[in-house]
């Protein structure tokens, strides 16, 4: 299903708030609802021809990252490794590393429709959280990925 993607202008708060940490079952599973999220997020993200979506685009205050990474890798010229899937869903990432280098990269929000600009970032980012299945997972990234 697809979701609604929240707009910043008229939903600051919301996209602001602070996200909560996901939970697994005592078997080691995402809730079904979770899951279910998961996949709505990634059709959202499809649907629109995005990149990447987090929760709480989509008014859900919990921690969870879809990336499409192949596209991702295919906007910067590179082939995307063969340890990383696509799409990429992190469940409780968190950045562990910033390169000091810098680079820009035009970028867009599903939050603020039609708006691109260039933005300033680290080079490299890493990245830590678990995968759906919740075993922890890492990775290192750069340019649009």
């Amino acid at each position: 299903m697809i979701k609604d993607v929240l707009d910043i202008n008229l939903n600051e708060r919301l996209l602001r708030q602070t996200t909560e940490s996901v939970y697994f079952t005592e078997d080691g599973r995402l809730p079904e609802g979770t899951r279910r999220l998961i996949e709505n997020m990634i059709t959202t993200m499809k649907a629109h021809g995005a990149v990447g979506l987090a929760a709480p685009q989509v008014n859900e205050p919990l921690r969870i990252i879809v990336v499409d990474a192949k596209a991702c890798c295919a906007l910067d010229g590179v082939v995307l490794s063969d340890t990383i899937s696509s799409p990429l869903v992190l469940v409780d990432p968190v950045i562990t590393g910033l390169s000091k280098r810098l680079a820009i990269h035009k970028e867009g929000c599903l939050s603020i429709p039609g708006y691109e600009t260039e933005v300033e970032r680290p080079a490299c980012v890493t990245v830590r959280g678990l995968t759906p299945q919740q075993q922890p997972f890492t990775v290192e990234a750069g340019g649009l990925l």
